[in-house]
């Protein structure tokens, strides 16, 4: 058994301090050279989730081996980790790379024929190497994988971590040299370590047009020179070997740093270097540093009017040290506006919030030192407030780390720049300099890094013109780069050097023009450089260092880029946002999975080849087979569905322990006021199951954030007897059923968030409440000071708590989420905006985790907010395409959402889970689920005449499985695995073990690894209750990554217009462990109360033809407060001439209302009226609408211009007649 290295002791040396900078001893007389110092960075660990800081996984070797050429420098790593405790543990390596940073090649230590190798890794497109890790995981297997991170932090799991053992690891990337003032290059690599280790350490400067040396400022090798080569062509080689094996090394620098002169006379300087791609044959790279002297530039047009300052205060940003950021701003606020100008703040993070004007610079800073960070960062939100004299703006300043975790990465600030944006970001260890960068260049902005500029640099620079590469060209040449118009940064005093690269297509010689100034028209500076093919060198760097050019450039729009994005990781093996990185064990798994191996493994790659090409590999039409496959389980669905089946109400068995009776009310759809007593009461212990009645799908919404929802409200319903079905013929309202509904009625209004609406008469449903029982809830629980912002500071304190680490915790902010949401009477609008603000947290915590950004969309999906919901899902459709499950997620809420396209989509999203490659074995049979709820949503888009095109070679599967009761449940964890048990009424459980039960009740198979979805289906219901719970089964995973969520969905007449929707989500966080969901009752006339009726004066006809009186349930209406209940002889609403036939709504209904008042007017109306004028609007619906089952109210809404389609009516209210307007939403 190994174990760690013994050293010797430390080199200790004395760091004299030259103003705020520490310079090492040997070279204090260097102070006045003002070396640039790298930023401070972390070291390379091994993280464990869960595991204490006292017995940490230790880094005990690295050895750093780095190649320069010019600005470029590739560095490749090696390193060495071991585990202290007893057991086998699964980590994550956690590597900060210097900005802008290419990962170009990883290493992972395999057993291959009994010896511990490095193994290089393949590089392999993004999907298809995320299928292939997944695959070989659940076969026990450790594969390595690295796939692109947003930020400058190269993160990889490492599995197994044997217990007192070592792992080795190798990382190779490109990176570009730091450009400084005082005109030396700069390379840096990470250390800090906190332990001693045994460190190597090889590095080969090549220099052209400089006889200066190299030189380490790194304080503990500054004693160590270069040893000098010729090289060639003028250039010279300067190499260094440092072996510390032995010695007590423990390098505390923050960084590896390494000084490169550059040429005395400041004269350009190109790189050359044949193509190595096998389809660019007697082609040429090429690299031109280019220097653009010092000039005198265009002056400001003196201080600035106003300015806009975006500040990011998302949760990415709670722990960066923004005192030079604050100081910056206050600098420029100060120095470059007028002194009665003006400073429009916008805070953003998963929402932009509402501009606030400051005139004075300390007020501002004031206000963001007392900001709280917390939530998504969202960028596309980013936009001046065009009422707030946008046009008077001189700059933007936009402060963020530029780590978008919702929406996309475009906003119009770039888009449609009303002025140039300057960007500053800070000290954070992750940052998207790429896009960063990208914003600013779009805009005539500049770009700074604080841990790069001195606040003075950064003030003398905003507010000037721009000065800019305009363009490049030549004969023979192509590709060249930058192709965009980009900042140079010089002054009177200071040139810059500036790099171009592209490829000569052909031997010989070209001549490259680059031109600088402020525009095409106004040009300051132009140089010529020639291209000379028999220059070329092989220093391997040339050809990255394009690629690397290449790859920022696209990469900051990467989904409109995103072929070319895949093609050039390829071509150039890097990892980029399309292309991973992937380290196989054996020549089985490079077969197995079509995979080249590294070319290092030279043995094996001619064993693989030599086998591909024997192999007689025949191509199989996949998808036909699939289908074929599929067919058969699909017609086994069929034939279910079409048996008849008969009810027995003998006990089967008696109901298990596991489903003792649980606590908490009913859901209750009857009854107005307890509906309202409920809304308004403290944290139930039984949560409500919402439910989501069906959407027009052609509702369209305003680009405007959606305006709060209005509490909810359901009327209470009885059955009619027959002298209220006299009196409810006579109220009944003549109308054509046509107009409503209509799309244009809703033109301009946004979509209600959240909404729910009443059920089916005499369905009751009962939910498991989630009570997450935690430390942190139970604190915010007893708090005497009820008020949000008093819970909102308790939670923030409680999130920064270093004792209890919950910032990390996903758990964490999903409990405080659901907790804050559940807080309506201490503010309905603020209590779901801090709700969603702190459930936004869970994507910032991983950027890229499908496991949190799951969490997330499902709880979204309860709460209805549905088009955060969608784009979360459209994240995890793109990291995990080759799972089913994503396509399904996204199509289910695109479903509810239901916007001209959505239906469409959703369609062509379940059947590509039918006809999708064939899903990994654990998956199998999801595509019959998916069947079946494709073939519901064709019906619901057919009957509601909604345009879609049915699925090519669909046919054999159209089929609607209409049923009176589904029961679904999915979850978000992998290689989990839950099972989902319905009991009905007799006693017999329905699950895994027991399929089929005599009543008809049928479940679908058990899935093992992760996702589900497991469901029941009942053609045909009984009375009584069903009763829905989970078994937790197990959890196959060695990462702790805490609870996981199960959404819950229960539906009532399944694939029929009535059909009805209810959503709970719950989480789990034990296995073994078994959880009541909720249970339904159905009631004895199903059937009847969610067919429909005929309207008033219609008849029906029996079998006998006779006809019999028609049975119409009627809507009693609770009279507002401190009124005597209305009869229906009560004065009602006009019906509207015109409207002839008759119309009934025996389904349950959303309303809009629309009156014929001003805004302001309405405004007061609600605020002086309060309940009693939203109850005079109840009184007018039943008669609107009659034989609706229930009828919920949206809300009410100013009708500027009369809406032609809708039911209308008049009464009146508070001395004023006013004209009512009702179209349905659902």
């Amino acid at each position: 058994m190994a174990s760690a290295p013994t050293v010797p002791p430390r080199l200790l040396y004395e760091l004299p301090f030259f103003g705020d900078r520490v310079v090492p001893a040997r070279h204090a007389n260097w102070g006045s050279l003002n070396f640039w110092q790298p930023p401070i960075l972390s070291a390379p660990i091994v993280n464990v989730p869960g595991l204490d800081d006292v017995k940490p996984i230790t880094l005990t070797s690295l050895t750093v081996d780095a190649k320069i050429s010019g600005f470029l420098a590739k560095t490749t790593v090696y390193m060495s980790f071991y585990n202290p405790h007893d057991r086998t543990l699964e980590g994550e390596l956690q590597f900060p790379l210097p900005d802008g940073a290419t990962v170009s090649g990883y290493g992972l230590d395999v057993n291959e024929e009994g010896e511990t190798k490095l193994v290089d890794a393949t590089i392999v497109e993004k999907k298809k190497a995320r299928q292939v890790f997944e695959a070989e995981v659940r076969k026990g297997i450790d594969p390595g994988l690295v796939e692109h991170s947003k930020g400058n932090m190269f993160n990889t799991r490492v599995y197994p971590l044997p217990p007192h053992d070592f792992r080795y690891i190798k990382l190779e990337y490109v990176s570009e040299l730091v450009a400084h003032t005082d005109g030396k290059l700069y390379y840096y690599h990470p250390l800090n370590v906190k332990n001693e280790i045994e460190f190597r350490l090889n590095v080969e400067v090549i220099c052209s047009g400089t006889e200066e040396a190299p030189v380490f400022t790194t304080e503990e090798l500054s004693g160590i020179s270069f040893n000098r080569e010729e090289f060639g062509a003028g250039s010279f080689a300067y190499k260094i070997s440092v072996s510390e094996k032995g010695w007590n090394f423990l390098p505390t620098s923050s960084a590896l740093a390494v000084c490169v002169a550059r040429p005395e006379n400041k004269t350009p300087v190109v790189y050359v270097e044949e193509s190595n791609q096998p389809d660019e044959m007697e082609q040429f790279y090429f690299v031109v540093q280019d220097y653009v002297p010092a000039m005198k530039l265009k002056e400001g047009q003196g201080l600035a009017k106003r300015i806009a300052v975006f500040w990011d205060a998302s949760l990415s940003r709670a722990t960066v040290d923004k005192t030079r950021e604050l100081q910056i701003l206050k600098q420029i606020v100060d120095q470059k506006v007028q002194k009665k100008g003006h400073v429009d703040l916008y805070i953003f993070r998963n929402v932009l919030e509402s501009r606030v004007e400051f005139d004075d610079s300390s007020k501002l800073i004031t206000h963001l030192t007392e900001l709280p960070y917390d939530g998504a960062t969202r960028l596309d939100s980013l936009n001046v407030d065009n009422s707030a004299g946008s046009k008077d703006i001189s700059f933007v300043l936009l402060f963020t780390d530029g780590l978008a975790s919702v929406g996309g990465d475009s906003c119009a600030l770039v888009e449609k720049p009303v002025a140039p944006v300057h960007v500053v970001t800070g000290t954070g260890k992750n940052t998207n300099h790429t896009l960063l960068k990208y914003f600013a260049n779009s805009t005539g902005g500049l770009f700074f890094d604080v841990s790069r500029y001195s606040n003075d640099h950064i003030l003398s620079s905003v507010g000037l013109p721009t000065f800019t590469f305009v363009s490049a060209s030549g004969d023979k040449l192509e590709h060249v780069l930058p192709a965009t118009i980009t900042p140079v940064a010089i002054t009177a005093d200071h040139g810059q050097h500036f790099t171009i690269s592209g490829r000569l297509t052909k031997p010989g010689k070209s001549e490259l023009t680059v031109q600088y100034g402020y525009s095409k028209n106004d040009i300051l500076h132009t140089s010529t450089h020639i291209i000379d093919s028999s220059r070329a060198t092989g220093t391997g760097l040339v050809g990255l260092a394009w690629a690397q050019q290449a790859l920022a450039a696209l990469s900051a729009l990467a989904d409109k880029y995103d072929e070319e994005i895949r093609d050039l990781g390829q071509r150039f093996k890097i990892v980029t946002p399309n292309t991973s990185l992937l380290v196989l064990e054996s020549l089985a798994q490079h077969i197995e999975h079509k995979i080249e191996p590294a070319q290092t493994r030279k043995a094996m790659w001619e064993q693989y080849h030599a086998h591909m090409e024997s192999q007689n590999q025949e191509k199989v039409k996949s998808e036909e087979n699939k289908l074929s496959r599929v067919t058969g389980m699909w017609q086994t669905r069929v034939s279910w569905w079409e048996r008849d089946f008969q009810y027995d109400p003998t006990p089967v068995v008696a109901p298990s322990k596991k489903m003792a009776e649980h606590d908490g009310a009913s859901l209750s759809l009857l009854n107005r006021s307890e509906m309202l007593d409920e809304m308004s009461a403290p944290a139930p212990t039984m949560s409500r199951m919402r439910m989501a009645a069906p959407q027009s799908a052609m509702r369209r919404t305003s680009a405007a954030a959606p305006p709060p929802p209005a509490p909810i409200v359901a009327m209470e319903r009885h059955l009619a007897d027959e002298d209220d079905e006299e009196e409810c013929k006579e109220s009944a309202f003549e109308g054509d059923s046509d107009d409503i509904g209509g799309a244009d009625a809703f033109a301009g209004l946004s979509a209600p968030s959240g909404s729910a609406s009443a059920g089916i008469r005499g369905v009751g449903v009962k939910v498991q409440a989630w009570d997450p029982a935690t430390p942190y809830i139970k604190t915010l629980a007893d708090l005497a000071d009820r008020t949000l912002p008093t819970l909102y500071k308790v939670y923030l304190a409680q999130r920064d708590s270093g004792s209890n680490n919950y910032s990390n915790s996903p758990a964490f902010y999903f409990d405080c989420a659901h907790y804050f949401l559940n807080q309506s009477s201490l503010g309905e609008v603020e209590s779901r905006t801090l709700g969603v603000r702190i459930l936004t947290n869970i994507p910032e915590l991983k950027l890229e985790e499908p496991q949190l950004l799951r969490m997330l969309g499902y709880k979204l999906d309860e709460m209805n907010e549905l088009d955060l919901a969608i784009e979360v899902f459209e994240k995890v459709l793109k990291l995990r395409p080759d799972e089913p499950q994503s396509h399904r997620d996204l199509a289910l809420v695109l479903e509810k959402r239901a916007r001209s396209g959505d239906y469409q989509r959703a369609i062509n999203l379940l059947w590509a889970v039918v006809v999708g490659p064939n899903w990994r074995s654990d998956f199998d049979e999801v595509e019959i689920t998916a069947l079946v709820e494709m073939n519901a949503l064709i019906a619901k888009a057919e009957r509601q005449k909604v345009d879609i095109k049915r699925p090519e070679r669909s046919g054999p599967f159209i089929k609607n499985l209409e049923c009176d009761l589904r029961i679904s449940m999915g979850w978000d964890t992998d290689n989990t695995d839950f099972d989902l048990h319905v009991v009905e009424p007799n006693g017999e459980e329905c699950y895994f073990g027991h399929r089929d039960t005599r009543a008809g009740g049928m479940m679908s198979r058990d899935f093992r690894g992760g996702y589900g979805p497991e469901e029941y289906m009942l053609k045909k219901a009984f009375p009584g209750e069903f009763r829905a719970w989970t078994n937790y089964f197990a959890m196959h995973s060695a990462t702790l990554t805490g609870p996981s969520s199960i959404i819950l969905k229960i539906f009532v007449n399944w694939g029929r217009e009535s059909q009805q929707e209810y959503v709970t989500l719950t989480r789990l966080q034990e296995s073994k462990n078994n959880a009541q969901l909720g249970s339904i009752t159905i009631p004895e006339n199903l059937a009847a109360l969610a067919s429909p009726k005929p309207g008033p004066g219609v008849k029906p006809v029996s079998n006998d033809g006779a006809a019999k009186k028609a049975s119409v349930p009627s809507l009693a209406v609770p009279a507002p407060a401190g009124q005597a209940p209305s009869s229906s002889k009560s004065p009602r609403a006009s019906p509207r001439e015109g409207n002839k036939s008759s119309a009934q709504y025996p389904h349950s209904l959303r309303v809009s209302i629309f009156v014929n008042m001003s805004a302001d007017e309405l405004f007061q109306q609600k605020r002086d009226s309060s309940n009693a004028f939203r109850d005079r609007c109840w009184q007018l619906l039943p008669e609107l609408l009659p034989g609706a089952i229930a009828v919920s109210i949206i809300d009410i809404y100013p009708m500027i211009i009369l809406q032609k389609n809708g039911l209308q009516g008049s009464a009146d209210l508070g001395g004023k007649r006013i004209h009512l307007t009702a179209h349905r939403t659902q």
